[in-house]
């Protein structure tokens, strides 16, 4: 008896669960009457005259769609189910319109985007209505899935493996960003650091080690990659790969900023810390002016760029004007 009031009790869960329509008319196309298939994780449907209808019971709790053959399906436990199994929130294995939310015991419930949007990883619809032109946009912390977005609707998705981030190029690459990199499409000249806005670093691909640096801005700025500047209002448009949150600690092999000391050499969030108040000119008078004027623009030269790389020089030789 108490078997059957659990059994009931979860069926009405079931049942009572806000479950999107189903309305993806490919479900049916060329399925005979009375065919079955999963709508979404947690809805099985029948087919009548090659539409779906929700003439069937939802999954209970603990349980998702399985497709048993071509033509039936089950509810079947998560533990023993192929597809739809989740520890965190994803889009649903059979309908891209839909995201379902997890936790620990499995899909809760299932989520309909808002109509022209489609489910672009991590559970995070797009949100492509009313965007101009082609945007990229991220749909996680991590910066591990990237959707585009053309004229308003949207275009695909990138989805990277766990550990790597979508880099500038639209490859998947692994965390957190290597300076210089060339998939983050700034390989010579003043490039930003991707984990901080108000950090940059200066590259040569001639270089065994591409990158010198890295440098900071003074407080309250932020770089600038299209004038190669630090300025207080570029902190109001930090690239968006600054606010990702890579998953493994920035490691630099040489980290110096304009206001500290020569130090050894970093490899740790914190060692990196420790150099970055401290004073260097070796990553600077690392570059010397034939380098230097290759990849400085000489109208920045008289800017606040070379008196953040030259502000503790004394070299008169080094100075590219």
């Amino acid at each position: 008896m108490q078997l059957e009031i659990t059994m009931v009790l979860l069926l009405v869960a079931g049942m009572a669960r806000c479950l999107p329509t189903i309305d993806n008319a490919t479900l049916c196309a060329g399925a005979a009457d009375g065919d079955h298939h999963c709508g979404s994780c947690l809805q099985p449907i029948e087919c009548q005259t090659e539409l779906p209808t929700d003439v069937l019971i939802p999954c209970y709790p603990g349980t998702v769609c399985e497709q048993i053959t071509p033509t039936t399906v089950a509810c079947v436990p998560i533990a023993l189910a192929t597809v739809c199994q989740c520890t965190s929130d994803k889009c649903d294995d059979y309908d891209a319109q839909f995201t379902v939310t997890c936790d620990a015991s499995g899909i809760t419930d299932v989520v309909d985007c808002t109509a022209g949007e489609q489910c672009a990883g991590n559970g995070i619809c797009s949100a492509c209505t009313g965007t101009t032109g082609t945007v990229d946009s991220f749909a996680d912390q991590e910066c591990s899935s990237m959707y585009t977005c053309n004229s308003g609707a949207y275009a695909g998705v990138v989805n990277c493996a766990e550990g790597e981030y979508v880099s500038k190029d639209g490859t998947c690459s692994q965390a957190p960003p290597t300076p210089c990199a060339a998939a983050d499409k700034c390989i010579a000249g003043l490039c930003p650091d991707l984990t901080d806005c108000s950090r940059y670093y200066i590259c040569d691909p001639n270089q065994e080690v591409p990158a010198t640096g890295l440098f900071s801005c003074p407080p309250n700025q932020c770089f600038n990659p299209v004038t190669f500047l630090c300025e207080a209002a570029a902190c109001n448009n930090c690239d968006p790969w600054t606010q990702c949150n890579f998953t493994s600690a920035v490691g630099t092999t040489s980290t110096s900023t304009i206001t500290g000391t020569s130090t050894s050499e970093s490899t740790t969030t914190s060692e990196s810390t420790t150099s970055a108040s401290t004073t260097s000119t070796s990553a600077i008078m690392a570059f010397p002016r034939s380098i230097l004027q290759s990849y400085v623009p000489v109208s920045l030269l008289e800017t606040n760029v070379v008196e953040v790389v030259y502000s503790l020089l004394s070299a008169d030789s080094y100075l590219p004007f």
